[in-house]
């Protein structure tokens, strides 16, 4: 999926819902992680959008899971997102953009390739 024809824009963290985490492959996330983020936050603002899908009246995360945990510890009010419509995704193509977002930055382990990969061909044999 192409995401480049959707523009960033200041959202509401607590318009975010974290709780299904339907597209989170990292299995490392701990504290300590979150809170290495958090300090980088801090010290440079976020520069990378997170990806929501605009889902009836939610907003489901699909890519910056620790981006949203991590701003949320900082007390911060808004992220910077990119929010792709709920018609223009399927949820496959949304495992697939997360999957390629973390490929594509590195910051997957070698057993979170293996449960993303796990996902992605669950997810295509139920189409």
């Amino acid at each position: 999926m192409d995401i480049s024809r959707y523009q960033s824009s200041w959202i509401e963290l607590n318009r975010i819902n974290i709780d299904n985490r339907l597209f989170q492959f990292r299995r490392d996330i701990t504290p300590e992680s979150v809170a290495e983020l958090g300090r980088s936050l801090a010290r440079d603002g976020q520069k990378l959008p997170v990806i929501v899908w605009q889902r009836g009246s939610g907003l489901q995360l699909i890519c910056g899971f620790r981006r949203v945990v991590a701003a949320k510890s900082l007390g911060w009010e808004k992220a910077l997102a990119i929010v792709i419509p709920e018609q223009d995704i399927s949820e496959e193509e949304a495992l697939r953009l997360n999957f390629i977002e973390n490929i594509e930055r590195k910051t997957l382990n070698n057993l979170d390739i293996m449960f993303a990969c796990k996902k992605l061909s669950e997810q295509c044999h139920r189409s």
